[in-house]
């Protein structure tokens, strides 16, 4: 892997399919996406879930 901080850009060598050239906003850290797959699998408390997938009841 190279990288082109003026171009914000990396390099990366991808085997049979050659080199491609990525910018920044196409690059995802895999150890964030990982820490956000297993957060959104925990099951919530229900006495103080805050993530916002439950929508309050109207009372009816």
């Amino acid at each position: 892997m190279d990288s082109y901080p003026l171009k914000d850009t990396v390099v990366v060598d991808l085997g049979e399919v050659g080199y491609k050239e990525l910018h920044r906003t196409e690059i995802e850290p895999w150890d964030e996406k990982e820490a956000l797959r297993r957060k959104a699998e925990e099951q919530c408390d229900p006495e103080n879930c805050d993530c916002g997938s439950k929508v309050p009841s109207n009372g009816s």
